[in-house]
């Protein structure tokens, strides 16, 4: 076992750098979201985009660069990159791959409500780099997994004492009867089976079916330029096809 940050473009550089052949899949499955003061990887990213899109991004792009028998990736996103029928949860806010890296100071802005943007728009992102390593990659099975909601899982690790215990304590008791959620259990094998059963790519599943994603999810041009951009601010030189 080793260690990945996936916060730090160099431990993500020398995770691939140690890891042995032989690997035939990988599932991107971290993901963080804040409810406080903006928060930066050591690279100096805004740390939502910075983890859930950026550092899978390079890891990813450096394991298939290295190991032609890696054919086989699950990008864990989530139901709340669609803004329809979400609620209270903030809707995604795609603006520029620069301006998610590096955004403005927003002193007046509602903390909670920006880290759900911020996180839901880290989501739409996991699905552009879904879509557009499908196109660019034809010879690499890539779905995206939409595992729904999971309570007791390390997501709530950053939120306020109260909701810490709902997250860890109440809901899972819930989880089976709560609209949209799924038990860990049932979400792990519906993502497991994206690597060993599934033979479609450029997909969007919602907790193992087939499912359309949000219309803006489709937007090339956005895919497009997310791509070339993460490329830049990675340091990846990838060849354009």
């Amino acid at each position: 076992m080793r260690r990945l940050d996936l916060g730090s473009l160099t431990s993500i550089r020398g995770f691939v750098n140690e890891t042995k052949p032989l690997i035939h899949g990988l599932i991107c499955n971290a993901g963080v979201q804040y409810a406080g003061k903006t928060r930066y990887t050591s690279d100096g990213f805004e740390e939502t985009f910075g983890v859930n899109h950026l550092g899978h991004f390079l890891l990813a792009n450096l394991l298939t660069a290295k190991y032609a028998e890696l054919k086989k990736i699950a990008v864990v996103s989530s139901g709340l990159h669609n803004p329809a029928g979400k609620g209270s949860f903030a809707p995604p806010n795609y603006t520029t791959p620069e301006e998610m890296a590096h955004p403005a100071d927003t002193p007046d802005a509602n903390l909670s409500k920006l880290g759900m943007c911020r996180y839901a728009t880290s989501k739409l992102c996991n699905i552009f780099f879904t879509y557009e390593l499908s196109r660019r990659r034809p010879d690499i099975m890539i779905n995206a997994f939409n595992p729904g909601l999971l309570p007791g899982t390390g997501l709530g690790r950053n939120n306020s004492p109260m909701m810490k215990f709902a997250w860890y304590i109440m809901l899972p008791v819930f989880a089976g009867f709560i609209p949209g959620s799924c038990t860990t259990d049932k979400a792990g094998l519906a993502l497991s089976k994206l690597i060993t059963d599934v033979p479609a790519s450029g997909k969007y599943f919602d907790r193992g079916m087939d499912a359309p994603s949000s219309g803006e999810s489709y937007d090339t041009l956005k895919a497009k330029e997310l791509w070339d951009e993460s490329a830049r601010l990675t340091g990846f030189q990838i060849t354009a096809t």
